[in-house]
């Protein structure tokens, strides 16, 4: 039992640390703790004071064959920064942290990558893998099915006058999103189809933390769903037939087999897995009939790179698969209604 209460106490500590910076009353670690920075916190580096080194010389005296001990301290240039350095701070005007926990802090202070929340919702921002000075943002305002959700993808950053600015548009719907001392405001023009009866996206999320990227959970009832022919598109919309399946058989779907988000599709002795990776937040083109899906980013179980986009809409009991990662005008799919 003290094994995994150990355990459990130093991984709290792992985790508060690697948020956090502590600022020390003098340069040795065991001296008192200041207090802990955040990432929003401003931090201002002071002149690393120079070694006094200590020199003893003997003067002859003038009067006394004796000679006098003369004690001072000279001041010697550092070959190498110590390991704590000076720092000016809410806490204090000079208190000391670890310099490379000091470097590591001013990185993640630079990224403006997190989640910015308000009572009600939250906007998060990361940076995009693959593109300098662009960013993925998803605003969610609200609860469950009466929440008001948009994601968008690889937006540019701008800066204006010290604030971060990102704007997004499409038919119907354009966003500005002001982003200034950790705090984000959005406002919008149109996008009535994201909104919700009681939500919008637009409002002012000004609590901010550091985004950790958290393995998703999938508890959805489990639905199933018999059909004798669906869909079958091998290069987008354009090129649908409806068919039965080549064996001859009904399709049967499963949707979160056993509330565990596992998605099945049966069909005779033949089964497909599809495991839950990512919930997804829908754009108005992914909307049928007004109502919007639950979409799922799933792999094929037994397939190394096959990867689709589930949609679930449960007032029109329909099922849409998508392969991920191509264009939508001419990617595979599969529609069961």
């Amino acid at each position: 039992m003290k094994k995994w209460i150990c355990l459990f106490l130093s991984l709290c500590a792992f985790l508060f640390a690697d948020q956090t910076l502590p600022v020390y009353q003098k340069e040795n670690p065991q001296s008192r703790i200041l207090g802990y920075l955040n990432a929003s916190d401003q931090v201002e580096e002071l002149p690393i004071p120079p070694i006094k080194k200590k020199e003893v010389k003997y003067v002859k005296q003038r009067h006394s064959k004796k000679k006098k001990k003369v004690v001072r301290y000279v001041e010697v240039p550092r070959q190498e920064p110590p390991e704590y350095i000076p720092v000016k701070t809410r806490f204090a005007k000079k208190g000391y942290v670890r310099r490379a926990d000091l470097a590591r802090f001013k990185e993640r202070s630079a990224d403006l990558s997190g989640i910015y929340s308000s009572k009600t919702g939250t906007v998060v921002l990361s940076k995009s893998p693959n593109s300098p000075g662009r960013f993925n943002i998803r605003i969610q305002n609200g609860e469950g099915a009466s929440r008001a959700e948009i994601a968008i993808g690889n937006v540019q950053a701008k800066e204006h006058f010290g604030h971060t600015r990102f704007e997004y548009a499409e038919s119907g719907c354009k966003l500005d999103i002001d982003l200034f001392d950790r705090k984000v405001r959005v406002a919008e023009n149109g996008c009535e189809e994201y909104d919700a009866p009681n939500f919008r996206l637009a409002g002012t999320y000004d609590a901010y933390k550091e985004y950790r990227h958290r393995v998703e959970v999938f508890r959805d009832p489990e639905v199933r769903q018999k059909f004798k022919k669906f869909l079958w598109c091998p290069e987008g919309p354009a090129s649908c037939e409806k068919i039965r399946d080549e064996d001859g058989c009904d399709v049967e779907i499963v949707w979160s087999k056993d509330s565990q988000g596992m998605i099945e599709r049966h069909c005779g002795e033949q089964v497909h897995k599809y495991r839950p990776m990512e919930r997804m937040i829908p754009h108005k083109r992914d909307f049928f009939q007004g109502e919007k899906p639950v979409m799922i980013k799933a792999k094929r179980a037994d397939m190394a790179n096959e990867w689709m986009v589930w949609s679930y809409y449960p007032k029109a009991e329909r099922f849409k698969m998508v392969r991920q990662g191509a264009r939508e005008d001419v990617a595979y799919m599969e529609i069961y209604e």
